[in-house]
């Protein structure tokens, strides 16, 4: 679900790359939406639910331990490659 979270909020704010990233966003949640029919092919929908649930809580919680700012995967900003603290 974040990927597609992430590409709608890159879609608005990157004008020039818009259309890829609207793009992207549909295909994300495409996914996300089949991975979660595929799950309720082997567990019960209430089940697969509440883990949808708790997964989101989790990524909420690791996005939010993160810097500000956008990007499409977490990890060291390039401008604080080579640093040391």
């Amino acid at each position: 679900m974040r990927s597609c979270e992430r590409s709608g909020l890159l879609a608005g704010a990157a004008a020039d790359v818009s259309p890829l990233y609207a793009d992207l966003e549909a295909s994300e949640r495409g996914h996300y939406r089949l991975f979660l029919r595929l799950a309720e092919l082997v567990a019960d929908a209430d089940v697969v639910s509440r883990r949808w649930d708790e997964l989101l809580d989790v990524e909420a919680a690791v996005a939010a331990a993160q810097a500000p700012g956008p990007r499409m995967h977490a990890g060291v900003p390039q401008d604080a490659v080579g640093t040391s603290g």
